[in-house]
């Protein structure tokens, strides 16, 4: 099983089983193709299963209004159960705002300043969701 892909403008690999990470690159502008390239990628990686995601970016990297709009959306969030957006300047904390209170994402989404952090809180995430999805199986 792979545990990371590497594109022109992202790094995804496995942190541990059902978390990802999205790294994007430095200096790139990230669309909708992107997203949804990502999306797939994340899949991949996740074995088609539920999985959450830690997401980061480097100096540089802007994401179109258009692509905020749609990953904030069911359609490139399959088979996410939440996402993790690391704040490392003062611009990804305004970005990481506007996209929780005008986007609106139908995903659990919450902004980190700790890498560790961000990660215990995506597997609180992914353990609540795995106990949940199990006892609505058990009682069908």
């Amino acid at each position: 099983m792979k545990e990371s892909i590497d594109t022109q403008k992202f790094l995804i690999r496995l942190i541990e089983p059902g978390i990802l990470e999205n790294i994007a690159r430095k200096g790139n502008v990230i669309d909708v193709d992107d997203i949804r390239a990502l999306t797939k990628i994340n899949l991949e990686l996740a074995n088609k299963r539920d999985y959450a995601v830690l997401i980061d970016s480097e100096e540089m990297t802007s994401v179109t209004m258009e692509a905020m709009s749609f990953s904030a959306k069911t359609e490139s969030s399959v088979k996410t159960i939440a996402r993790a957006l690391m704040i490392t300047s003062l611009a990804n904390r305004i970005v990481g705002n506007f996209y929780l209170k005008i986007k609106k994402p139908m995903i659990l989404t919450k902004l980190f300043t700790s890498r560790i952090k961000a990660i215990d809180w995506l597997r609180e995430q992914l353990l609540l969701h795995n106990e949940t999805k199990k006892v609505i199986v058990e009682e069908e």
